[in-house]
Protein backbone atom coordinates (compact mmCIF):
# COMPACT_ATOMS: atom_id res chain seq x y z
CA UNK A 1 0.00 0.00 0.00
CA UNK A 2 1.25 3.49 -0.85
CA UNK A 3 0.29 6.58 1.14
CA UNK A 4 0.79 10.09 -0.31
CA UNK A 5 0.33 13.56 1.16
CA UNK A 6 1.42 16.19 -1.38
CA UNK A 7 -0.38 19.46 -2.06
CA UNK A 8 -4.12 18.78 -2.57
CA UNK A 9 -4.14 19.90 -6.22
CA UNK A 10 -1.36 17.45 -7.05
CA UNK A 11 -2.73 14.33 -5.35
CA UNK A 12 -4.46 12.90 -8.44
CA UNK A 13 -1.41 13.18 -10.71
CA UNK A 14 0.84 11.75 -7.97
CA UNK A 15 -1.46 8.75 -7.46
CA UNK A 16 -1.47 8.08 -11.21
CA UNK A 17 2.32 8.45 -11.42
CA UNK A 18 2.91 6.06 -8.51
CA UNK A 19 0.47 3.53 -9.98
CA UNK A 20 2.21 3.67 -13.35
CA UNK A 21 5.73 3.52 -11.86
CA UNK A 22 4.77 0.58 -9.66
CA UNK A 23 2.95 -1.17 -12.55
CA UNK A 24 -0.08 -1.34 -10.27
CA UNK A 25 -2.83 -3.77 -11.19
CA UNK A 26 -5.46 -1.50 -9.64
CA UNK A 27 -5.89 1.75 -7.71
CA UNK A 28 -8.36 1.69 -4.80
CA UNK A 29 -9.78 4.99 -3.55
CA UNK A 30 -12.23 5.79 -0.77
CA UNK A 31 -15.40 7.75 -1.52
CA UNK A 32 -16.78 10.17 1.04
CA UNK A 33 -20.47 9.90 1.90
CA UNK A 34 -20.29 13.64 2.61
CA UNK A 35 -19.84 14.24 -1.13
CA UNK A 36 -23.14 12.51 -1.83
CA UNK A 37 -24.91 14.72 0.72
CA UNK A 38 -23.45 17.74 -1.08
CA UNK A 39 -24.76 16.44 -4.43
CA UNK A 40 -21.47 15.17 -5.91
CA UNK A 41 -20.95 11.72 -7.38
CA UNK A 42 -17.25 11.78 -6.51
CA UNK A 43 -14.48 14.20 -5.60
CA UNK A 44 -12.01 15.92 -7.90
CA UNK A 45 -9.12 13.59 -6.98
CA UNK A 46 -11.26 10.53 -7.67
CA UNK A 47 -12.45 11.97 -10.97
CA UNK A 48 -8.87 12.75 -11.99
CA UNK A 49 -7.61 9.26 -11.16
CA UNK A 50 -10.57 7.55 -12.87
CA UNK A 51 -9.90 9.45 -16.09
CA UNK A 52 -6.08 9.39 -16.07
CA UNK A 53 -4.93 6.14 -14.46
CA UNK A 54 -3.54 3.50 -16.82
CA UNK A 55 -5.03 0.69 -14.70
CA UNK A 56 -8.51 -0.05 -13.32
CA UNK A 57 -9.74 2.16 -10.45
CA UNK A 58 -12.02 0.84 -7.69
CA UNK A 59 -13.89 3.44 -5.65
CA UNK A 60 -15.01 2.09 -2.27
CA UNK A 61 -17.88 3.92 -0.59
CA UNK A 62 -17.69 4.59 3.14
CA UNK A 63 -21.02 4.89 4.95
CA UNK A 64 -21.81 8.22 6.62
CA UNK A 65 -21.76 6.57 10.05
CA UNK A 66 -18.35 4.98 9.47
CA UNK A 67 -16.98 8.20 8.00
CA UNK A 68 -18.13 10.14 11.07
CA UNK A 69 -16.54 7.56 13.38
CA UNK A 70 -13.25 7.74 11.44
CA UNK A 71 -13.23 11.56 11.56
CA UNK A 72 -13.88 11.47 15.29
CA UNK A 73 -11.11 8.91 15.78
CA UNK A 74 -8.68 11.05 13.77
CA UNK A 75 -9.49 14.18 15.80
CA UNK A 76 -9.07 12.30 19.09
CA UNK A 77 -5.68 10.87 18.07
CA UNK A 78 -4.11 14.31 17.39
Amino acid sequence: MVSVSPQPSKIGPVICEIAETASADMVVLGHSARLERDGFVSGSVTNYVITHAQCPVLVARVSAEKEHALEKETVNST
